[in-house]
Formats: C-alpha cells, sequence, structure tokens
C-alpha cells in the first residue's frame, strides 16, 4: 500500500536535483545539489523553520522514471504532514554524510557500518572513527543488505558469486555497503567501476554495464533484479547533541516513533523497523 504509493513520489528534492540551487529563503542549510555542496546552515537565523536532513538512503531515483528514493521520500512526505517542518534530503554514501555533519553543513547523517546483532552497532563504529564531539543517534530501521544481479545469471548464492567471473560494479570506501562487498570478493582487488549509492548499483546492472553489486533489497526490487541476502544491518541517523532539542529534531524523533511512519516501513521490502525511534547518547573522545 504505501510501498506502491511512493513508487510514485517524485518530492521537492528531486525537482530541485534537476533544476539546479535552492534559494527559498526560509531554507535552514541551502543546498546545491547539483554542485553537489551544502551552506553552513549554523550561520542562518535560528527561527528558519526547515530540516537539512543527509542521509545515505539508498534507493532508487528515475528507475523508468518511477521513484524518488521511497523511504527517503516517504519520511519527508511524512514529516511534514505530521509537523509542517520540511525536509532537504541528499544521497551520500554513509561516510560523505558524516563529513558533511562535521563541516556543519546538514543536521543530521545516516549511518549504516554495523550489522543488525552487533551489540555496539553503529555507535560502536562512529566511536572508534574518533568523536569530537557529543553525537545523538535516532535508531530508524535494520535493513536486509546482499547483492542485486541480473535475473538471467543464474547465480543462487554468494559463494557463487565468490567463484563466478561476473562483471561487479563497486561501492566506494566508507559506504556502508562497501563491508558487504568485501565479505565476498575478500582479498580480490576491488571493482574499477564504483557506483555512488544503491540506486547507481541498479542502474548499472540494469544498463548492462555490470553484473552484480552490492545495495539493499528494496533498491533491488525497485529495479526489478535477483538479490542474494547476505546481511541485516542497523541504518541510524546521527546529530550534534547540541541539537538534540531543536524543535525540529524533537518532531522527526515523534515522526519515527509513529504508529503511520512504522506501517509505512514494514510495507517496504526488507525494512524492520520495531526499534525506529530509540535514541542513544555518545560521548565524544576526550584525552
Amino acid at each position: 500500500m504505501h510501498y506502491r504509493k511512493a513508487q510514485g513520489l517524485r518530492g521537492a528534492v528531486a525537482t530541485l536535483g534537476t533544476h539546479g540551487r535552492f534559494d527559498a529563503p526560509n531554507l535552514l542549510g541551502v543546498v546545491d545539489l547539483n554542485a553537489g555542496h551544502a551552506a553552513d546552515f549554523r550561520h542562518q537565523p535560528a527561527y528558519l523553520d526547515d530540516l537539512a536532513l543527509e542521509m545515505f538512503h539508498n534507493v532508487t531515483d528515475s528507475l523508468g522514471g518511477k521513484a524518488f528514493g521511497a523511504a527517503a521520500g516517504l519520511l519527508a512526505q511524512e514529516y511534514q504532514r505530521q509537523t509542517g517542518f520540511r525536509m532537504v534530503v541528499l544521497i551520500r554514501s554513509s561516510q560523505e554524510a558524516v563529513d558533511l555533519l562535521d563541516q556543519g553543513k546538514v543536521h543530521l547523517a545516516g549511518v549504516h557500518w554495523a550489522e543488525a546483532g552487533d551489540q555496539r552497532g553503529n555507535a560502536g563504529a562512529l566511536q572508534d572513527r574518533g568523536l569530537s564531539a557529543d553525537l545523538t543517534l535516532f535508531h530508524v530501521a535494520d535493513w536486509e543488505e546482499g547483492l542485486a544481479i541480473r535475473h538471467d545469471a543464474r547465480i543462487r548464492n554468494a559463494r557463487q558469486v565468490a567463484k563466478s567471473g561476473l562483471q561487479w560494479i563497486g561501492r566506494a570506501a566508507g559506504a556502508g555497503a562497501r563491508r558487504c562487498q568485501d565479505q565476498i570478493l575478500g582479498d580480490r582487488e576491488s571493482p574499477a567501476k564504483i557506483a555512488h549509492d544503491h540506486r547507481g548499483v541498479v542502474e548499472a546492472i540494469r544498463s548492462g554495464w555490470a553484473d552484480v553489486g552490492a545495495c539493499v533489497r528494496l533498491a533491488s526490487e525497485e529495479g526489478r533484479l535477483a538479490f542474494i541476502p547476505i546481511s541485516k544491518e542497523s541504518f541510524d541517523y546521527c546529530l550534534p547533541a547540541t541539537l538534540a532539542d531543536d524543535p525540529r529534531l524533537r518532531a522527526l524523533q515523534t515522526v519515527l516513533r509513529s504508529a503511520s511512519y512504522r506501517a509505512m516501513l514494514l510495507d517496504l521490502p526488507g525494512y524492520d523497523p520495531r526499534r525506529c525511534g530509540d535514541v542513544q547518547t555518545l560521548s565524544a573522545n576526550r584525552s
């Protein structure tokens, strides 16, 4: 139900991405999506009512001209419906998202560096990378990650993929899906062709440029590709702890915990939202 509605969603972010700079005077974090950078939101007036959200939401943009990031689009739509606030979504890898957060150019960064069963989770991965400031994590969902593959490849499991001569579309270092790729390829040389997000993996395979690549189940099913599950991973938003009391961020937490948004995520292939809205606080590494 909600998933089919999302397939027809082409919201403001997709439009702005094709038409250039978004100069709305009431935007926190003015974003030039074509140039790929965001202005520093910390120097904007505090009363402005938009949330600049940096997330690695890894779903399709224009497969058949039908979809703009189903999960990301659903959150932006539900956030505005419930709160009246607006959200700007950028598609980046987990590492790129955290880098933009560190630079003060976005309010949240989406990360998926840990398997769902890992007790330390994304919190542990962030701490291992070193924290310069206290962070708050909002959990969104656990999702299935694996390999998207051509239907005619006649491959049924990861072992067959590892032994095959299939052409890979790779993932960049720092991307959450890179861990899945490395798990299958081991010590072999990384693929020369790199996709910047899950959508890029699917489009490369559909276009005949590659046979297989690491992505989430949702992206693979959107592209009508075969999918081999490898792991379940946790997806969280991280934000500076100093922003935890910002009304826009409190509103986002309320939306994440709402029954309506959880129902939407349940309708997405491979998503488990049972812990959606859980909060965790991380302390900076202080010497």
